[in-house]
């Protein structure tokens, strides 16, 4: 069997290898081995039918993850992502390692298991695009599916920010999903919406093999559960940037710098 404290000391491995290039990681869990040592004790001293009731209540038992740094964890210094791209990786990829890239290029990189990451318009979405891996970003309204607790900042002086914050998984396969954050679903009840393209100045847009992508999950929702997709388009959604910024940062450089 497995032990806890081998995977650890596997990903500690990996990660002094991998982080020389991408520079992922903030900070180090210093008591990680001693930690998966209790994990290992405690599952020795279980019984069968213990082992099999914590396989469904924590079936991550003893398995290592990264965090993002804007979500505190005690004992850890939170820095909120403050200092932006000051040790900028290399530039063949440093468009998928900025604040919020981290947990993308370490799960990507074998670096971590999975990690976990917080997203308002994309943080845990577009990192796992940039990077090959699968992101989700769980419903966020008008209920929370995932306390909010314990990110930085809290966006209490700005509503649209925080009823769109949530936190979610990174993974490098789709079957891992369900392991980090399951919930029951009547895909039949879903409203299915979707576009081909955003027509944003800033945004490069869609390439035919990403649009037909986008079509096939629509035929599979339409085939498999009877779900109809409703193709939308937006008409100021090629203002949508400027509009975020003068509707939300009005006494900022943020209006001044779109």
């Amino acid at each position: 069997m497995l032990k806890s404290r081998d995977l650890v000391l596997a990903y500690i491995e990996r990660l002094k290898i991998v982080n020389e290039t991408v520079n992922g990681l903030t900070q180090n869990n210093t008591k990680a081995l001693e930690l998966a040592e209790r994990c290992d004790e405690e599952l020795a001293n279980m019984t069968k039918d213990k082992r099999n009731e914590l396989a469904k209540t924590k079936p991550l038992f003893g398995v290592p993850f990264t965090v993002k740094a804007n979500i505190e964890v005690k004992g850890f210094i939170t820095s909120r992502c403050n200092l932006y791209e000051m040790n900028s990786p290399p530039s063949e990829v440093e468009a998928t390692v900025v604040t919020r890239g981290g947990e993308g290029v370490l799960v990507a990189s074998a670096g971590s298991l999975f990690g976990i990451g917080n997203d308002i318009g994309g943080s845990v979405r577009i990192p796992a695009y940039m990077n090959g891996i699968f992101g989700l970003k769980p419903t966020s309204f008008p209920n929370h599916t995932i306390p909010v607790d314990g990110i930085l900042p809290k966006f209490t002086d700005y509503q649209p920010a925080s009823e769109m914050l949530t936190m979610g998984p990174l993974v490098r396969y789709a079957s891992d999903l369900p392991l980090i954050m399951s919930a029951k679903l009547d895909i039949s009840k879903l409203r299915l919406f979707y576009l081909e393209d955003l027509d944003v100045l800033i945004s490069e847009g869609l390439h035919d093999e990403q649009r037909n992508v986008i079509r096939l999950v629509k035929n599979f929702f339409e085939t498999k559960h009877q779900v109809k997709a409703q193709k939308v388009q937006f008409p100021l959604m090629n203002r949508a940037y400027e509009l975020w910024g003068l509707t939300g940062f009005s006494d900022s450089t943020f209006v001044r710098i779109v």
